[in-house]
């Protein structure tokens, strides 16, 4: 790992994120350290680090920093877009880089089973907020996502949805909505 590339990780992640600069040292490491290793085990971006301190102190030191540090996703998903030059292109809530899937934006609903209408809209909601809904080429989804409810946020919010049903009453009610 080269001083020159956490020196510059660290100059655009000081635009996003208020860290002490250990913190933001720590949070540079880590993720060239994901990067570089392609896991998010930190036993193995432990042995990333740059220096001479032994593998598990930078391992205890990972786990500092995710002891008390609380990061700011909505900063995280401007970094990201900014990092890989589309803030002006077509995307959605993840982005495929290179082959790797990168989740911009998630919530954990604190239920068994899929997400509800109420946690979908919010998710979106804050999308929306963070980088306007003209940047939402679509919605994909799986039987998961069909329901009245989800279909009234997205429907007065101009969000082209693409969803999989194997239900013949709900593919009848979208044929009948799109195609009468």
């Amino acid at each position: 790992m080269t001083t020159d590339l956490l020196n510059a990780l660290r100059t655009c992640l000081k635009e996003f994120f208020p860290l002490y600069k250990t913190r933001l040292d720590t949070f540079c490491v880590l993720i060239v350290g994901v990067l570089g290793s392609r896991t998010v085990n930190l036993s193995h971006i432990a042995g990333t680090f740059p220096g001479p301190a032994e593998i598990s102190s930078n391992y205890r030191r990972l786990q500092r920093f995710f002891q008390h540090t609380r990061l700011d996703f909505d900063a995280l998903a401007r970094f990201i877009v900014r990092f890989m030059g589309i803030e002006n292109g077509p995307w959605m809530l993840a982005i495929s880089y290179k082959g790797v899937g990168i989740p911009l934006m998630w919530t954990v609903p604190g239920q068994a089973g899929n997400s509800g209408t109420k946690h979908r809209t919010a998710l979106f909601k804050r999308f929306c907020k963070v980088f306007g809904a003209d940047k939402i080429a679509a919605l994909t989804g799986d039987r998961e996502f069909v329901g009245n409810g989800w279909g009234n946020f997205l429907i007065p919010h101009n969000i082209p949805f693409i969803l999989y049903s194997s239900d013949s009453k709900t593919r009848k009610m979208i044929r009948e909505y799109f195609f009468v």
